[in-house]
């Protein structure tokens, strides 16, 4: 158990020094200002409905290119192949890049909100943002791992995208069905939404409880896409 905490704490230590030396905080912490300051300039009322979205958008775009972009600087420098024969399972990999890059999305959104609302449960907030971007990147990995060139990523994480962000339709009242619950982003926007807006705790804590069956599906798919795209290939 000890030896498994410090492997991860290895793994971990690495992924920050890696965020850093290319930029991820400097690029997330950019893109959160951004946001501040085109969200500060719209009157409150209006914020309280585009807030959650705004950050939405944010995680799902940050948990899918940086997982993206961590993957393919470790495939580049052969770092994750290492990883594949050290003593660390890929549940621990995979874990620590979803760990690692939730903080960086939760600091994101902390700035986003402190320069925005008056009105947040950080409370719900901060497990809603963290199920959110772990899921992402999740999905992120999932497409990515399969793909050795960039070009073909982008074009198939393009048509993921679509079913993806149908649920936005459903929280602006434009289109609703029963079939969005199918979507793992259903979940996460009325979650982020709890976040700001009333809602009975028992609602909220139902959209949490799916965004953790959610996150457990996409991790389990994503230690098997490990051991099959990059464990298989170093043993070949």
């Amino acid at each position: 158990m000890m030896q498994s905490m410090a492997q991860a704490a290895r793994i971990l230590l690495w992924d920050f020094r890696l965020q850093y030396r290319y930029y991820f905080w400097t690029i997330a912490l950019v893109v959160g200002a951004m946001w501040s300051g085109v969200l500060f300039a719209l009157p409150e009322d209006i914020i309280s409905i585009w807030l959650s979205m705004v950050i939405f958008a944010d995680l799902s775009t940050i948990g899918v290119m940086f997982i993206t972009g961590i993957l393919y600087l470790e495939r580049r420098q052969g770092t994750i192949y290492a990883t594949a024969v050290m003593p660390a399972s890929a549940g621990t990999w995979l874990s620590t890049k979803l760990f690692s890059l939730s903080l960086l999305c939760l600091v994101c959104v902390i700035i986003i909100v402190l320069f925005t609302s008056n009105s947040v449960n950080w409370f719900r907030l901060i497990p809603a943002v963290v199920l959110t971007a772990a899921t992402f990147a999740s999905v992120g990995f999932l497409v990515a791992v399969q793909f050795d060139k960039l070009l073909n990523y982008f074009f198939t994480i393009a048509l993921v995208f679509i079913p993806l962000n149908l649920p936005a339709l459903d929280y602006f009242g434009i289109f609703s069905n029963e079939a969005m619950w199918l979507i793992p982003s259903e979940a996460a926007i009325w979650a982020l939404a709890g976040s700001f807006q009333e809602m009975e705790t028992s609602r909220f804590l139902g959209y949490l409880v799916l965004l953790i069956l959610w996150l457990a599906v996409t991790h389990w798919l994503g230690i098997r896409a490990f051991r099959k795209f990059i464990a298989t290939r170093q043993q070949l």
